[in-house]
């Protein structure tokens, strides 16, 4: 991964693009890493990972709240079902719209 200060960015903007292409670099400021420049495809494989994530999550947590029997919250069980089905649909056309 190569470091680039803020101002070298800029500059070299379309030279970082392109390196980009086959690794991150870190725009870094006060020589911390303030942003990184990736690729179109490593973007689309971090939203992918970040979709599954959530939806195991909330599968697990659904799934926690059902088995601890709490009838007090029937609306609050709802909810979650449909929101777990909100983030499957989300993720299922993303996946269909990487293959058009």
């Amino acid at each position: 991964m190569q470091f680039v200060s803020a101002y070298d960015a800029r500059r070299r903007f379309s030279v970082l693009l392109n390196r980009s292409r086959t690794e991150p670099v870190a725009i870094t400021r006060y020589n911390r890493p303030a942003a990184y420049l990736i690729s179109a495809g490593a973007f689309r494989e971090f939203q992918h990972f970040r979709r599954k994530a959530q939806l195991e999550e909330m599968t697990r947590l659904v799934a926690r709240l059902k088995a601890a029997g709490d009838s007090a919250a029937p609306g609050l069980f709802r909810e979650l079902d449909k929101l777990t089905k909100q983030v499957d649909a989300e993720h299922q056309a993303a996946r269909g719209r990487k293959g058009a």
